[in-house]
């Protein structure tokens, strides 16, 4: 008789285990192997990208915190709880805190989620603002790549909202991605108004 192949139940406990060990490296390979199982289960992928910030790795970290926010639908009370968590901790929260609220994820489904529980209710317009101007101040004050997450997040929630991609292609311009760059500066010429005071420049770069 074979094995029952592990749940992400299965996969979580063992995340657990290891982030309670500080024990990252075996994370990741557990992570990853979630993720391969379950692309689907936006469980798998928070704890993923959290595990990369960890090393440091913060574009595939935006990545995975990106494939959570697509596969988690606006409005549940635990997506909300994480971005409350990834803007208050300039999108490298601690391992622990993601533990807790991963394990009320899959011990209280969202639909049967209390209203205490609930986060603060923001709508993706509102928070598309506050991550614009997370990333704003962070590249202003010249903190490369640190405005990258939330001018990811300010990109996937407001994707007609020409200044996170401004803000957005610059954070790849000062990271070196000059394609992903490219991409944003086009798509911003595509939708920012005749008069906005950064299109000549946006034009000279993409020339």
């Amino acid at each position: 008789m074979s094995a029952r192949p592990p749940t992400v139940g299965d996969f979580l406990l063992k995340l657990r285990g290891f982030i309670g060990q500080q024990d990252f490296n075996s994370a990741r390979l557990v992570a990853n192997d979630c993720v391969a199982q379950y692309p689907e289960a936006p469980q798998c992928y928070l704890f993923l990208s959290v595990i990369e910030a960890r090393f440091r790795n913060l574009q595939a970290s935006a990545d995975h915190y990106e494939a959570f926010i697509r596969l988690t639908p606006e409005g549940d009370p635990h997506r909300s709880r994480i971005m409350e968590l990834l803007y208050s901790s300039d999108f490298d929260p601690n391992p622990f805190d993601v533990v807790l609220l991963l394990a009320q994820m899959t011990e209280e489904p969202s639909a049967t989620a209390s209203p205490a529980s609930a986060a603060s209710g923001r709508s993706d317009g509102d928070w598309s603002k506050l991550f614009h101007k997370q990333a704003a101040e962070a590249s202003r004050r010249k903190r490369k790549a640190e405005a990258l997450g939330p001018a990811r997040m300010c990109v996937l929630l407001d994707p007609q909202n020409a200044e996170c991609h401004l803000l957005l292609d610059d954070s790849y311009d000062r990271l070196y991605k000059r394609k992903q760059s490219r991409e944003h500066y086009l798509r911003f010429l595509t939708l920012a108004p005749e008069n906005h005071p950064a299109r000549a420049r946006v034009s000279d770069m993409t020339e």
